[in-house]
């Protein structure tokens, strides 16, 4: 490990702070619960920072020197320190029960620090539809069943996973999604669960990559060729395979067989693809922009809809005994056609099979949250679209973007080096040189990877407390996922 040392360094928060996720004060030294544009953190001026991780409302720092640092809502343990009366949660401060490590990650409301030696620590807790699962731990714990050496740590929604230098994986937490890789039918599963199990493949892992409730691996295949497998959530094609059924174990991605993939990310229904020459390829949901791929889309996809729905009902395979109801509803973007038939829609706010991103600059790393994206161009310019609620795309407004918007004005001077997206907060880190000469994004950061917090405007100290115990509230009610909206067949686009 390095010294700490003085950087020119800089870490930054914007988006929500409604909830604890940071403190940041105006002008007139009044606390902000809305932050439009990069507030600058300065606690951490004199350490250099090495990586950032966002959970669904906390967020962790790690230094050159292996110390962590947390910050943020302070639920049931997440931030690995003891509560002491006169400390903010929401200025950072060093978790002291940890030796040094070199990669961190956060879920919901866990997260994992380790190093490459194999220790690897866990505090906070998992969740499913019914709340905690088992007690939450208010320190960091060591792993005592991992024994080997790490390549990279993730954390998804409620999921933890590990490449080990074996190139086996190992996952844990809730599996009610089946992102683990294994489900839980009883209570003494559903804890065994907490304990790292492997994913069993035949083949060398290369990589691993995981969004809210799914997640991919970059598998060594014959003849020298690669393959890029997924499972877990699919309800609204996120897994890129071509229909929207939920996958226990891992699937081949045929979209990616000739496509060099490097990096994936994912939210809670949408997943983005990097291949090596910079180009993006996205899939699942996108009625608020997650996949950039532009308002038109939604057009395209609603005439295939409506034909879709024609055909089906001059065929007769609609009759009135499984067709509960035909509606129109009104959306932001448009008007949404849909059929429910039994417990399955057909609708357009999807796409099954990945697409290109078009009319953008090469990229050279990906970051997703639940419902929003950025990226940085191999000419370090950072664009960021999706839902724009709570001011997370550093736009100054709200709006949702459907299209990658450059947002590289928002740091004057200086060269971002990594960012991070919380539910509904950004942290990030930037160099005021200019030269700075860092290496591409390390990729075993969480990317965005916690429940929706849609909540309203609180203003001033009143509101505050009575936001937060509705967010936390929502955080639980919202783990289920809506078995109601795996539509019925594939939408591509020509």
């Amino acid at each position: 490990m390095q010294s700490e040392q003085l950087s020119e360094q800089k870490l930054y928060a914007w988006g929500s702070a409604e909830c604890d996720q940071f403190l940041a004060k105006d002008e007139d030294d009044e606390e902000m619960y809305e932050v439009k544009r990069p507030y600058q953190i300065k606690e951490l001026n004199n350490l250099s920072i090495t990586q950032v991780a966002c959970g669904g409302m906390h967020a962790l720092i790690l230094t050159s020197q292996g110390k962590v640092y947390s910050f943020g809502c302070d639920d049931k343990g997440v931030l690995g320190r003891p509560k002491i009366e006169g400390q903010d949660a929401r200025v950072p401060a060093l978790i002291t029960d940890l030796p040094p490590v070199d990669m961190i990650a956060c879920g919901s409301s866990h997260s994992i620090a380790a190093n490459s030696n194999g220790l690897v620590y866990f505090w906070g807790f998992y969740a499913n539809t019914h709340g905690p699962i088992g007690e939450p731990v208010q320190k960091p714990k060591k792993m005592d069943n991992i024994t080997e050496g790490i390549k990279k740590i993730l954390c998804g929604q409620n999921h933890t996973m590990v490449l080990l230098e074996s190139q086996k994986l190992l996952t844990w937490g809730d599996a009610e999604t089946l992102v683990i890789g294994r489900k839980s039918e009883t209570r003494r599963s559903i804890i065994q669960n907490l304990n790292p199990q492997p994913i069993k493949m035949k083949k060398p892992i290369l990589n691993i990559f995981t969004g809210a409730s799914h997640a991919f691996v970059k598998v060594q295949m014959k003849e020298n060729k690669v393959g890029i497998f997924g499972w877990g959530l699919n309800n609204y094609g996120q897994l890129g395979i071509g229909n929207q059924e939920n996958q226990q174990l891992p699937v081949l991605i045929e979209f990616f067989d000739n496509i060099d993939v490097i990096d994936m990310v994912g939210g809670e229904h949408h997943s983005i693809a990097l291949d090596s020459e910079g180009n993006l390829y996205s899939f699942g949901r996108h009625d608020d922009g997650q996949l950039g791929l532009g308002e038109e889309i939604n057009e395209q996809l609603k005439e295939q809809a409506q034909k879709q729905l024609e055909e089906e009902i001059q065929s007769q395979k609609l009759n009135e005994s499984n067709k509960k109801k035909i509606s129109k509803k009104n959306k932001q973007q448009g008007e949404l056609f849909e059929i429910q038939k039994s417990d399955k829609v057909i609708g357009y706010e999807f796409i099954t099979i990945p697409q290109m991103i078009k009319d953008i600059p090469k990229m050279q790393s990906i970051q997703s949250s639940m419902h929003f994206n950025f990226a940085i161009s191999q000419q370090g310019q950072i664009f960021s679209w999706g839902n724009g609620q709570s001011f997370v795309l550093g736009t100054r407004n709200e709006n949702s973007q459907f299209k990658p918007k450059d947002i590289t004005s928002i740091f004057k001077n200086e060269k971002l080096l990594q960012i991070s997206l919380g539910a509904s907060h950004v942290i990030a880190y930037t160099s005021t040189d200019l030269n700075y000469n860092t290496q591409k994004v390390d990729e075993s950061i969480i990317k965005i990877h916690d429940q929706k917090t849609k909540i309203k405007k609180p203003r001033r100290s009143n509101s505050r407390e009575g936001s937060k115990e509705k967010s936390l509230s929502m955080k639980r009610s919202e783990q289920k996922f809506d078995e109601s909206l795996i539509p019925v067949k594939d939408l591509k686009i020509d």
